[in-house]
């Protein structure tokens, strides 16, 4: 009896080790979380995301598309508890389940301080969330994507957007951002990132730099047959004109937004 005993704990031993070193056993479970965060059943969502997350995972079993799908967990849980209007609770999710996963203390630590910074911003809590920002580019995205580098391009422009100390930065990480939603299948972000580039050239004088960039997308969006991205670009032209007072060109551009609405 002994021995079938001893038998049975080495077969559940190996069952176990079996399971966290197949990676993220419970992909279904994002697949899920996915589908409830869709339906609008926020609450579920955040659970299966949360459980998702803290599954038992061997970092170093992780490929390329476990680690992008673990990342993307991490931003749809931020995204989700946005949509609730919950941007405080969210950070101390975020943080719960930082110090409870081994992978975003190692691994992943540069995918978890380029989500939290930008959550932290979303309370106002402007001097934490750039401290924050600022250590993403300290620290080597591993598997990288472009997706994940267009993220973290695009969320520190977000995060330190407003700063005045670092208004080149912000250019400059906007424009990184594209070239990297350039190399994306697909990136939902990059009209964002663009409407926000554009405003800082026109912000800080580069006329013909936002000219340039809101006329792309401009033609970009047409090329996509996206009505809402071309009035968007019109409507940013629109501004641009007027806000360098040249109203005729402002009124070219509002004839063609009335043709599009």
């Amino acid at each position: 009896m002994l021995l079938v005993h001893e038998i049975k704990k080495i077969l559940i031993f190996l069952v176990l080790s079996l399971v966290s070193l197949s990676g993220l056993a419970g992909d279904d479970l994002f697949v899920k979380a996915r589908e409830l965060q869709r339906e609008g059943k926020y609450d579920e969502a955040i659970g299966a995301f949360r459980s998702y997350l803290l599954q038992p995972v061997d970092a170093n079993k992780l490929s390329q598309e476990q680690t992008s799908s673990y990342t993307d967990a991490l931003m749809q849980l931020m995204n989700t508890y946005q949509c609730k209007g919950e941007p405080e609770a969210c950070v101390v999710a975020l943080k719960e389940i930082q110090h409870s996963s081994p992978i975003l203390k190692k691994k992943c630590l540069r995918d978890y301080y380029s989500v939290l910074g930008y959550a932290l911003s979303r309370t106002e809590n402007m001097e934490e969330a750039e401290a924050v920002t600022l250590k993403v580019f300290t620290l080597t995205l591993h598997h990288a994507t472009p997706q994940r580098y267009f993220r973290d391009y695009a969320y520190a422009a977000a995060v330190f957007y407003s700063n005045p100390d670092y208004q080149e930065n912000v250019i400059d990480w906007c424009q990184e951002a594209l070239v990297q939603a350039e190399l994306c299948e697909n990136t939902s972000g990059k009209q964002w990132v663009a409407a926000m580039l554009g405003t800082l050239y026109k912000r800080n004088g580069y006329i013909n730099k936002a000219l340039q960039l809101f006329q792309q997308s401009k033609e970009e969006s047409l090329k996509r047959g996206d009505d809402l991205g071309v009035l968007n670009s019109l409507h940013a032209l629109i501004d641009l004109f007027l806000y360098w007072d040249v109203p005729e060109y402002a009124n070219i551009y509002a004839s063609e937004a009335i043709q599009v609405e």
